[in-house]
């Protein structure tokens, strides 16, 4: 047998305190082991029980400030704009992981939704981003929309939002994660809303007929690893953050030695894609700037040669 959760009053201290003494004798008699880590036996007018604030002396209860600490194991802040979307997630004092942020853009298309898909879909890619940090754990979920508040918790009549909370809630149940969504005012969103505009300046590609003419001339590739769902130009792809249809988050945590990959990184990452490359024994097709004074540079080229490369092609502007 258990009890728990149990709290008594009395008409003064002293009268409060003898029944105190006496609960505390009569457990003990019939068997009990109290844990008296978790238990105040000592009366107050004053403390927080149940995630409540109960004062004797003002009459009433309300919401403790602590809740959120007690119940909770992280926040993430979430904001959209017009051109992206941003988010971060801030633990608690006994949460042991950093903060985390992530950001993105949206597609042509994509701008063209309503602010309302805009922001729900901004929740469903931080909380994808952050899966590995917030498995198992219970959530608060800000926005600033109070519709996305509503429609985590009741629902929506329109399909296109209706399909993005249903995938939210999926995701949750299997990522056991105990989802709270809660709307806060702009005032206190800015993070959330700077991450929303920032432009993301590496995302750069090839045009799909210089992929297909690379395909037909060596082998076809199978994956895309840095890539996102609008670019990318293989059917399997990475991408930086979660998106709809990326196999992998970060194509630096795949292996890449089963495939022939396609691979356009960002400048500031093609030595590390160079060193993978090498790392997985991987073959693929490799496009990067010819920036001579590039760090990257001496190590792919030296001696008027290129290493590692079976074949090579030089594109030009002219």
């Amino acid at each position: 047998m258990f009890l728990d959760d149990g709290l008594a009053g009395d008409k003064d201290f002293a009268t409060a305190l003898q029944c105190s003494k006496q609960v505390k004798l009569q457990l003990e008699d019939l068997g009990f082991l109290i844990a008296h880590e978790k238990s105040h036996w000592f009366p107050c007018q004053k403390l927080d029980w149940l995630g409540f604030t109960w004062d004797t002396k003002n009459v009433g209860a309300k919401i403790s400030t602590v809740t959120v600490n007690t119940l909770f194991d992280c926040e993430i802040f979430c904001d959209a704009s017009d051109v992206g979307f941003g988010g971060y997630i801030t633990p608690f004092a006994e949460s042991h992981f950093e903060n985390f942020e992530t950001f993105g853009n949206w597609t042509k298309s994509e701008m063209g939704e309503s602010s309302t898909w805009r922001e729900l879909e901004c929740v469903r890619r931080v909380l994808n981003k952050f899966k590995n940090v917030t498995e198992n754990k219970q959530i608060i979920i800000n926005s600033d929309n109070k519709n996305v508040e509503h429609i985590l918790k009741v629902g929506s009549k329109k399909l296109k939002l209706q399909s993005i909370a249903t995938s939210i809630i999926d995701f949750c149940e299997v990522q056991k994660i105990n989802l709270t969504p809660n709307w806060i005012p702009r005032t206190e969103n800015n993070d959330a809303d700077y991450l929303s505009r920032v432009m993301d300046h590496d995302d750069w590609g090839i045009e799909t007929s210089i992929y297909h003419y690379l395909c037909n001339l060596w082998d076809i590739c199978t994956v895309d690893r840095f890539a996102t769902h609008y670019n990318s130009q293989c059917e399997r792809f990475n991408s930086k953050v979660w998106c709809p249809g990326t196999e992998a988050v970060d194509a630096f945590t795949q292996f890449w030695g089963n495939d022939v990959n396609w691979l356009v990184p960002p400048p500031i990452l093609i030595t590390k894609t160079l060193n993978k490359l090498k790392q997985d024994n991987a073959k693929g097709t490799l496009i990067v700037p010819e920036w001579t004074s590039a760090p990257y540079w001496p190590i792919l080229h030296r001696d008027g040669e290129f290493r590692f490369c079976e074949k090579y092609l030089l594109f030009t502007t002219e």
